[in-house]
């Protein structure tokens, strides 16, 4: 299963109980973990560590169109990042990428990996970037071949 934009991009709805924000559509690039540091900024809870999370109270307020300028993800075997512009889906290591211009190509039909290697590259480090420069995630494959030849 690939990150293609159905699989991952997912309608975040917010319920204010004061009704900031009521009626208000915003196509700001955000993340499950500003979720965590949404409400507890909102109520007052200092965690005892930092979060890497956005506030996104300023965007329901109004105040701002957005909190941040790309998104990234890993899933299973896979790494994504989304700018506003473009999608990068990739391996692990920047492998088999894929680019998508989504302004002009929102159905993810045209790969322009090797039309665009400057922006596979641009996108590809805000992905090491938000992984601290890596690790990025376990790989799998190699974990599951492991225990496979330790049954043997």
């Amino acid at each position: 299963m690939t990150p293609y934009y159905e699989l991952i991009d997912s309608v975040l709805m917010i319920r204010h109980p004061k009704g900031i924000g009521a009626g208000k559509r915003n196509g700001s690039l955000v993340q499950h973990h500003d979720l965590c540091t949404t409400i507890l900024n909102y109520l007052g809870i200092k965690p005892p560590y930092d979060l890497e999370g956005h506030d996104l109270m300023p965007i329901l307020a109004g105040n701002k169109d957005k909190v941040r300028d790309y998104a990234t993800c890993g899933f299973l075997m896979n790494l994504w990042c989304d700018d506003g512009e473009y999608i990068l889906i990739c391996g692990l290591e920047g492998e088999y990428p894929s680019l998508f211009d989504m302004r002009n190509d929102p159905f993810q039909q045209e790969n322009l990996a090797m039309d665009k290697p400057d922006v596979i590259k641009r996108l590809y480090d805000l992905i090491l970037a938000d992984a601290d420069g890596g690790p990025i995630l376990p790989n799998w494959g190699e974990i599951v071949a492991e225990l496979a030849y330790r049954k043997m």
